[in-house]
């Protein structure tokens, strides 16, 4: 668990100080802040089952090879696969982290 927390949280200072001079970009940036502090929370304190922590382990790989579109294909396979209740609450800032940093990289995404 603390390996992908460790990746989201790079993910998101690098995909910060790319520098996006986009307002939009920005608050979807701040929103998404607060959508993985409640993920690092469910991680400390184990509230997270063991298919959905590999899942996340896929997409901090993909996300540490820079790779949107893998990240993003995980990200689906996540959401296709698990429990929303489990996963409705960071999930979504996910997408939107994933989604900017493609843009971010010049990448075509899902």
């Amino acid at each position: 668990m603390q390996l992908y927390q460790r990746r989201v949280r790079e993910a998101v200072v690098s995909t910060q100080s790319t520098g996006t001079k986009n307002p939009t970009q920005k608050r979807k940036l701040e929103e998404v802040t607060g959508k993985i502090e409640a993920l690092k929370d469910r991680l400390r304190y184990e509230q997270v089952s063991q298919p959905v922590v590999e899942h996340l382990n896929y997409i901090a790989g993909a996300l540490n090879s820079k790779d949107y579109n893998q990240a993003l294909y995980y990200h689906t396979s996540l959401a296709q696969s698990c429990n929303f209740s489990e996963v409705s609450a960071f999930l979504p800032g996910i997408k939107v982290l994933l989604q900017i940093g493609a843009q971010l990289h010049n990448v075509q995404h899902y």
